[in-house]
């Protein structure tokens, strides 16, 4: 949007995810961009690996910085020299898994019968003040719950088991979630493992956190 302009212009266009934007200085934009895939009805059955785009508001053109046919490149960030962070991570293809289908068939009737049992747990607490079911119960359901992050479900269960491997700051997210650094020629290098999220500052100092704990890597520590 303009500063003197009161209706907005589309950046970017087609059939994609384009997210994450962020400014390098004045001059230029940098996101994550990834084409969709749809079937014969438009609905959307699958997407390609994230890539990252840099558009110049000038030229009026889009380049691509960076791309791996076998990763998801999120949260571009660019510093003073030109150089690129990201963080990557395995991309997973989605579409028809006739596996996945029937491990969702056969998991109906017990969902189904957790639905009918918190609905009179509800119920019986509301009239009499008691649960029917317990609290240590109620845990053990509430474990198979999911967290979303950069789209993709991560699950409480798993995280509660990395809780007792690393009581301090367990990873919320796996070690090939990566934190790397690209050269204007140079190729990729990875700072960090384990990288849920992260933001660079001024002088190319980077924070990054694991899900858990806040960590911080000096520019020094990196050149």
């Amino acid at each position: 949007l303009k500063p003197d302009s009161v209706r907005p212009q589309d950046i970017t266009e087609g059939d994609s995810f384009d997210l994450a934007p962020k400014w390098v200085g004045n001059r230029a934009l940098v996101y994550q961009s990834a084409g969709i895939s749809r079937n014969g009805q438009g609905f959307i059955v699958g997407r390609a690996p994230f890539s990252i785009e840099k558009f110049d508001p000038a030229q009026q053109e889009v380049t691509t910085l960076a791309e791996d046919p076998k990763s998801d490149l999120l949260g571009p960030q660019m510093d003073a020299a030109g150089r690129l962070y990201y963080i990557r991570r395995p991309y997973k293809q989605g579409g028809f898994n006739l596996l996945k289908v029937l491990k969702e068939i056969c998991m109906i009737p017990f969902r189904l019968l957790l639905a009918v049992l918190g609905f009179f747990n509800a119920f019986t607490t509301f009239f009499t003040g008691k649960p029917l079911i317990t609290a240590d119960t109620a845990e053990k359901v509430d474990t198979t719950k999911k967290l979303q992050a950069w789209g993709e479900a991560l699950s409480l269960e798993n995280l509660n088991k990395k809780h007792q491997e690393e009581p301090d700051a367990p990873a919320l997210v796996p070690k090939t979630w990566e934190l790397v650094r690209q050269g204007v020629q140079g190729s990729p290098e990875v700072l960090a493992t384990a990288v849920l999220s992260y933001d660079l500052a001024a002088d190319g100092t980077v924070v990054y956190t694991n899900g858990s704990g806040i960590y911080q890597i000096e520019p020094s520590q990196v050149e």
